[in-house]
C-alpha cells in the first residue's frame, strides 16, 4: 500500500508563533543553524512579491526545539524558559 506522506511546512516566522514555549524568529534561526537543518524549499511570493521565504520541516523543528529544552527543574544552554 502507498502510503503519501504530509510534511508540514514552516516559515522562521511560523516556527516562532506555533513553538511551545514561544521561540523569538532569531531564536528560531539559531535553533535551525545548531540543529543544521536545511530548507526544503520556498514558500510562493506573496501579493506584493519579493523574496519567498524559506520553509523548513514541521516536525524536525519540533524535535530539534523538544531537545533544546530544558528538563523539568533544570536549565539549558541556549533555550531560554
Amino acid at each position: 500500500m502507498d502510503v503519501a506522506i504530509r510534511t508540514e511546512l514552516w516559515t522562521v516566522d511560523d516556527a516562532a508563533a506555533q513553538l511551545h514555549p514561544e521561540m523569538t524568529p532569531a531564536q528560531v534561526r539559531a535553533l535551525i543553524l545548531i540543529a543544521g537543518l536545511q530548507p526544503l524549499g520556498r514558500k510562493p511570493a506573496g501579493r506584493y512579491g519579493g523574496r519567498p521565504p524559506a520553509v523548513y520541516d514541521g516536525e524536525q523543528l519540533r524535535q530539534a526545539h523538544a531537545v533544546g529544552r530544558a528538563p523539568a527543574g533544570g536549565t539549558c544552554g541556549f533555550v531560554t524558559n
